[in-house]
């Protein structure tokens, strides 16, 4: 699926923002993202990504991979990109769709870990700075 075939629209926020939606090839964008002009940018070419392996027959380990990069970026990384995505998300709260629970299952094996060692990185990664 090309994303230029892919439809973006805003809504306020509940369990259908920041998702891509296979049958309407359409990215749905939480409206409170844009007052986080950075974290829209990640977060809309995050959903792109899905568009690009999703189409009628999603690449299920095409989006795993997604998501675990997606993850270690969010938990580790000392970017200003990742702190803005870390702001947004802090400051919001969603209704996980049972579409993306099996994903969101397989990543909660990995989140307890990567989470708790992301913070420690960069916490020492602030002292040797």
């Amino acid at each position: 699926m090309n994303k230029d075939e892919v439809r973006i629209i805003y809504s306020p926020g509940g369990p259908h923002v920041n998702r891509f939606h296979i049958a309407e090839r359409t990215v749905v964008l939480d409206e409170a993202l844009k007052d986080y002009p950075v974290a829209h940018d990640i977060i809309l070419e995050h959903e792109l990504a899905h568009a690009e392996h999703g189409g009628s027959n999603p690449d299920f380990l095409a989006n795993l991979a997604l998501e675990f990069r997606t993850d270690l970026f969010q938990s580790a990384s000392t970017s200003a990109e990742a702190d803005a995505v870390r702001q947004y998300m802090e400051s919001e709260t969603q209704d996980i769709p049972f579409k993306i629970a099996l994903v969101n299952n397989i990543r909660s094996l990995w989140l307890p870990v990567m989470w708790s060692m992301g913070r420690v990185y960069r916490f020492l990664n602030s002292i040797v700075s």
